[in-house]
């Protein structure tokens, strides 16, 4: 008996005897989720008996692992294409968002980019999107290193549901203050 077949998750794998362990092994891809599954073991012994055994194991789910680097940058797409253009770090790491209106809120950044009006940003602390707008202006004083985007309809996720469109970039729908 040199190999066991077993069913796992909906996929069939073939155990191949390891001497020098003494276990049937074979590499298997645990599913992302973690929970209860059940393995299905199909197999003939040396006197042709087939034996077919059910056996319920635990995958526990792979732990996210997080970098707190304290830093936020903005991804930068294209408003025709969404290719990304450029992803920048923030200057002085603060958002000054126009709670009032949401059409002038300003992200400092310390690079030259290719950003244009229009085109949408992305702002990730930590790798998590917290924020995304469209880019209003960008404004930079003669012989400053600092460029200051203001953007229009910055939101967090949650906040809106935002449908773009070729002509009329954007418009929203359901916007509800809390």
């Amino acid at each position: 008996m040199d190999e066991i077949e077993i069913t796992f998750n909906g996929e069939n794998y073939i155990l191949a005897y390891n001497e020098q362990s003494g276990y049937y092994e074979e590499k298997i891809t645990a599913p992302e989720d973690g929970g209860v599954y059940e393995v299905e073991a199909n197999f003939t012994d040396l006197f042709g008996t087939d034996y077919k055994k059910t056996e319920t194991i635990q995958i526990l789910a792979k732990e996210q692992i997080k970098l707190n680097m304290k830093k936020v940058f903005i991804w930068i797409f294209d408003h025709k294409d969404f290719s990304v253009k450029d992803i920048v770090e923030i200057a002085d790491y603060s958002i000054n968002i126009d709670e009032e209106t949401n059409a002038n809120s300003t992200i400092n950044v310390l690079k030259k980019t290719g950003a244009v009006s229009r085109d949408l940003v992305a702002v990730k602390i930590n790798n998590d999107v917290v924020y995304w707008g469209i880019i209003k202006e960008i404004s930079n004083n003669d012989g400053e290193e600092l460029y200051i985007f203001t953007l229009k309809y910055i939101t967090n996720m949650f906040d809106q549901d935002i449908i773009l469109e070729d002509e009329d970039l954007i418009k929203t729908t359901g916007v509800e203050d809390f």
